[in-house]
């Protein structure tokens, strides 16, 4: 992080420091805001204005303080433009509206006569932003669309809001960096914790991705906020929380993280935070360790990658990450949030049992084998003990397995062989004594049963069997032992295995069950 942060300010300085050299338009006037405006649009190459004073003129200046709205017709400033301890003074909400900045707009040091709250409303800055140590009340961004890098460093600011605002990478502007390479595109917000305030961030969409396949980054890094609102916005690119401390209020709502959320030592209120889950479920929490660069002047980061033989080796970082796991599933539990606490223990389990399967192959110990396996058994039943209904429905496949195991296998079959060894001395026995039985037999049956007949009584037969084959199986299964079960040779030791099966998925049951209701 300090290479980066080193290099950023490298590069930043050196083109200051020869802005600065050139000799600024106006550093000693006294200037309302309609003349700032004009002598934007009318400089060349470049605009600086140091030391001075841009204070509201009422009869002039009443279009800034009027709730801006998107013209077409907007101004455009083709100069870069430097501004340095800059006071604004007058009014109450500014508004820089409809301005077109082609080069980069940088604002150092610069205030307002309290109170004073400025915006930029339906702009484009095509070669990004840089402010650094500026004081406003307010300082706000709505409906803006910024190109490039965008820094705020410092920022001494009440609140601090950027609503409606795309940021995109501006490839022709990139590539005519002195380097002739393309550096990816970031959004860097770095504050020291003497800059207490207010961040909220709505209705934005960061796609910074480039067509070359870099990716840049949105870095909150090392940030220190009273309070942080993040809404019904889109990444397509990494959002870096690593290390950032927020005292008072947490609220990350509604959001797509392409590429997902560093948290990595995150430090956030116990009892006002607020994340959904969905919007950072499939792995998109990830751990972000170190920048590296790629030998073109890309500064990538290196991410942790826990599903991966390396990645899991990394004990510091496995753990790191299971512990912010762990403080989102206490955030969930404690605000009864039960849907978003199961799904996230789920998928914190989910990375412990790969980790246990990692630890087996090492070891190659039978109690880790153990655990890899009942963590993956607990997974494909149960969800690790968050949902019984998937284990009832568990339970009921194997029920239904048994039972038509034991339809197709008669369980009785030495009842049944019995039952027609009885009937054939029955008749023979009839025979013998009386001759002339058969004769009667003969003439008293059927020749021919109706078809209905004999459909019936398949369908019945078939249906009985069906259902004393389920209640078998459920008998056994619950181990409940009602009646007289006579099952002998294979069959007997398939009942035991059921049996058995029965009492262990049970036992699960209810332990999920009982977790579950106290929830």
């Amino acid at each position: 992080m300090r290479r980066i942060i080193v290099y950023i300010l490298f590069i930043t300085g050196f083109t200051h420091s020869s802005i600065a050299t050139q000799k600024p338009i106006d550093s000693t006037r006294v200037i309302s805001l309609s003349q700032f405006v004009d002598e934007m649009r009318n400089a060349e190459r470049l605009y600086s204005l140091v030391n001075a004073l841009v204070k509201f003129n009422p009869e002039t200046d009443a279009e800034f303080e009027i709730a801006a709205e998107d013209n077409p017709k907007k101004i455009r400033i083709t100069a870069l433009v430097n501004l340095k301890n800059v006071t604004f003074e007058g009014g109450v909400n500014i508004s820089f509206s409809n301005m077109v900045f082609e080069e980069n707009f940088r604002m150092y040091d610069c205030h307002g006569v309290e109170p004073y709250y400025l915006y930029f409303d339906y702009n484009q800055f095509k070669n990004g932003i840089d402010m650094r140590r500026n004081y406003f009340n307010i300082l706000g961004f709505t409906h803006n669309t910024i190109y490039n890098n965008v820094k705020f460093i410092e920022q001494r600011v009440g609140k601090f809001y950027i609503e409606t605002t795309v940021f995109s990478p501006n490839v022709p502007k990139l590539e005519k960096q002195e380097n002739k390479s393309i550096i990816p595109p970031y959004f860097f917000l770095a504050n020291s914790a003497e800059t207490n305030y207010f961040i909220e961030i709505r209705d934005c969409d960061f796609n910074y991705r480039l067509p070359k396949g870099f990716s840049g980054h949105v870095i909150l890094r090392e940030c220190y906020f009273s309070n942080f609102t993040l809404l019904n916005s889109n990444f397509t690119v990494p959002l870096d929380l690593t290390d950032a401390t927020i005292i008072n209020k947490f609220e990350v709502m509604n959001n797509t993280f392409g590429e997902g959320i560093f948290t990595g030592d995150l430090q956030t209120p116990e009892f006002n935070t607020r994340i959904t889950w969905d919007q950072i479920a499939n792995q998109k929490i990830k751990i972000a360790y170190d920048f590296i660069d790629d030998g073109t002047g890309n500064f990538l980061y290196e991410i942790y990658q826990p599903y991966s033989r390396e990645g899991i080796s990394n004990k510091d970082n496995y753990d790191r990450l299971i512990h912010t796991y762990a403080k989102l599933y206490g955030f969930y539990k404690e605000q009864g949030d039960v849907l978003s606490s199961r799904a996230c223990l789920v998928e914190w389990k989910d990375l412990e049992t790969y980790f246990f399967g990692h630890l087996y192959e090492e070891k190659k110990e039978m109690y880790d084998f153990f655990k890899w396996k009942m963590n993956d058994f607990l997974r494909i039943f149960c969800d690790y003990g968050t949902n019984p209904v998937k284990s009832m429905i568990w339970s009921f496949y194997v029920v239904f397995g048994f039972g038509l195991l034991y339809f197709l296998i008669p369980y009785d079959y030495a009842a049944l062989m019995d039952k027609s060894r009885k009937l054939k001395n029955i008749k023979k026995q009839e025979t013998e004594e009386l001759p002339e039985m058969p004769v009667t037999i003969n003439e008293n049956t059927p020749k021919k049963s109706s078809l209905f007949k004999r459909i019936f009584g398949f369908i019945y037969k078939t249906l009985l069997r069906i259902f004393d084959s389920f209640i078998l199986s459920l008998n056994l299964f619950t181990s409940l032992g009602f009646g007289s079960i006579e099952v002998r040779g294979l069959l007997l030791y398939i009942a035991v295995i059921e049996g058995f099966i029965g009492w262990f998925l049970l036992s699960i049951f209810s332990v999920s069950l009982i977790s579950q209701v106290l929830q």
